[in-house]
């Protein structure tokens, strides 16, 4: 199963430029960060890293984050000074390449570390941060994942996590998929666009 999951987000990253996420507007991460942080400010993630550097009120020291893609949002913590040092857990080979190439590129690649492999398994460190950005939700038992993270910090440490909780595209009704569908098709005609559509299938009867 990992191996088939790392094969897919493999892929992920070929056709990464290709896809236009809600995260991909200004206006949508503003709105979101608003909400988080008090501060209508773009850029993803940004409200969850405002938080937490006021929160903890200090630089931490070790992050650890599982599933975290070409880690973006862990670059981020290293480059506002959140936290010194990010070790990155990944399935994708290919993902974790672009971690470290992109963490190079912005002067970071010293202290990111991507590994590949279970982190449920093999990390036995302990670490002042661990997050938790859009990947619990991929997690196959999330209350094992929670308490791995509890088990992993440091007296002190923070756990934060920014994730999605609610109805995904498998569980929307058969009213909110043509809804959801209908505005994408007029997104479409306004900017001569082709997004991808929400399916139909409904994994609950």
């Amino acid at each position: 199963m990992a191996t088939t999951a790392g094969q897919f987000w493999d892929k992920h990253v070929r056709d990464a430029d290709d896809r236009v996420n809600w995260w991909s507007s200004d206006a949508c991460t503003a709105a979101y960060n608003e909400q988080v942080c008090g501060q209508a400010l773009p850029g993803n993630s940004r409200g969850c890293r405002i938080a937490l550097a006021a929160a903890a009120g200090r630089p931490l020291g070790r992050g650890v984050s599982v599933g975290a893609g070409a880690g973006d949002k862990e670059r981020a913590l290293l480059l506002d000074g959140i936290v010194g040092e990010m070790r990155l857990w990944e399935l994708s080979e290919a993902r974790a390449a672009e971690a470290r190439r992109r963490a190079e590129a912005e002067g970071v690649g010293g202290r990111l570390e991507a590994r590949i492999g279970n982190a449920f398994v093999e990390e036995t460190g302990s670490f002042d941060l661990v997050t938790w950005d859009h990947s619990l939700h991929h997690m196959p038992d999330i209350d094992q994942a929670l308490a791995w993270s509890v088990e992993r910090l440091n007296p002190g440490g923070w756990l934060m996590i920014n994730d999605y909780f609610g109805p995904n595209r498998l569980q929307w009704r058969r009213d909110e998929v043509e809804l959801c569908n209908r505005v994408l098709d007029d997104i479409d005609r306004a900017h001569g666009t082709k997004l991808r559509r929400v399916r139909r299938s409904n994994i609950l009867t």
